[in-house]
């Protein structure tokens, strides 16, 4: 049994009985999360791959996390990508039965099709190759706030214009500078063209690095209007 659910720039996509395995999936097809035997694993636009899970010690349950290396996280994506193409092989033979739950707005057929396709066509190797190409157009990559990972994020500007803080060390091998209007607006294509049809699963725009804010009026103003 497989069961689909749809949403804005997401499909999620939930194999065996209790939904054992779930996997979700941007608009593009790139995995975004997949929950195995109790852990949770989270793949970042650089290929990295999250493990999070809980374990007892001292008698209380503690959550624990870290990232795979390379061949535990290729190990890991191959799992993933043989547990989508068993369910759209499924899909496309009748031989596994996929409950779309009610929405309210019935999703054709075809549109299945065309983002179980996708999600195939991004093999360990290819998911390799689209992390190095997110690394092309964030350079240097920074940090987020929390509430702003699931934003379009456009780098106004590079590194941090103080850069002194004694607890911060993100931007010590990056010189800060503010992007021409020329460069701006082509890193604004060169995002949009990378996200793609993922798009939809972004919530905001979120101007970077550091602090964005110290761009003097006069230039800020014509890149919000960007």
């Amino acid at each position: 049994m497989a069961e689909i659910t749809l949403r804005s720039g997401e499909f999620t996509l939930s194999i065996g009985i209790d939904k054992a395995h779930v996997l979700s999936y941007d608009g593009e097809g790139r995995p975004l999360t997949a929950f195995l035997e109790g852990r949770t694993y989270k793949r970042g636009l650089d290929n990295r791959v999250l493990m999070v899970w809980r374990e007892r010690r001292g008698g209380a349950e503690v959550k624990r996390r870290r990232f795979l290396p390379p061949a535990e996280r290729a190990d890991l994506l191959r799992r993933v990508h043989d547990l989508a193409a068993l369910a759209s092989e499924g899909f496309r033979s009748g031989r596994v039965e996929i409950v779309r739950p009610a929405t309210g707005n019935e999703v054709p057929p075809e549109r299945l099709r065309e983002w179980l396709d996708r999600i195939v066509s991004l093999d360990p190797s290819r998911l390799e190759e689209d992390g190095a190409r997110f690394l092309s157009v964030y350079r240097p990559i920074g940090i987020l706030p929390p509430d702003q990972y699931l934003s379009v994020v456009l780098q106004g500007t590079e590194g941090c214009s103080y850069n002194r803080c004694t607890f911060c060390h993100f931007y010590r091998q990056t010189e800060f500078r503010i992007k021409s209007p020329e460069e701006f607006s082509q890193h604004i294509h060169d995002v949009k063209d990378f996200l793609g049809r993922a798009m939809g699963y972004r919530r905001a725009i979120f101007l970077a690095d550091a602090n964005a804010m110290v761009i003097p009026r006069v230039r800020l103003i014509p890149m919000m209007e960007m």
